[in-house]
């Protein structure tokens, strides 16, 4: 499911990125790489905060099942929605500042296009994040099973059939 998505968002992300450079070839590499400290670490907090709602709300359909995240430094959920409403001030603030001082024409177009491929990159990212996070809670679930003794196991399967 998530391989899926993330074809798809890729697939949309490189199609927006070619209209981007195609049509604004002059102002598309000031977007990239990214020189503003405040978001670089407004989209990494945001990326960590989105994937862990995503988690705990996959964790109450598990029952409880704990993930482990890939990340030392940990956010509580209680900062998503400001978190999400600084990283969009921000983005269009920094959006805005480019587009203003280098295009005299389609500014609304173009902000609404870089905001767009910022927001499908971020989304790849939480997703990548996402799946690396279950992929370590499985990796973890699986060394513990293999750890029990075959005849535990054996004795297990008789039990349920």
């Amino acid at each position: 499911m998530i391989d899926l998505e993330l074809q798809y968002i890729n697939s949309e992300l490189e199609y927006l990125s070619k209209l981007l450079v195609e049509n604004y070839p002059q102002i598309s590499q000031r977007f990239v790489p990214l020189n503003n400290e405040n978001l670089e670490s407004l989209i990494n907090k945001k990326e960590k905060l989105e994937t862990h709602n995503i988690l705990t709300n996959l964790s109450r359909k598990l029952i409880d099942f704990e993930f482990s995240y890939p990340w030392p430094d940990f956010y509580p959920l209680s900062e998503l929605n400001q978190t999400r409403m600084n990283y969009k001030q921000e983005l269009t603030n920094f959006i805005n500042g480019i587009v203003e001082s280098n295009l005299e024409n389609d500014k609304l177009y173009v902000s609404e296009l870089v905001y767009s491929i910022y927001e499908l990159q971020t989304n790849i990212n939480i997703l990548d994040l996402t799946q690396l996070a279950i992929f370590s809670s499985l990796n973890s679930l699986e060394g513990s099973f293999n750890t029990i003794p075959f005849e535990f196991l054996g004795d297990a399967r008789k039990l349920r059939a």
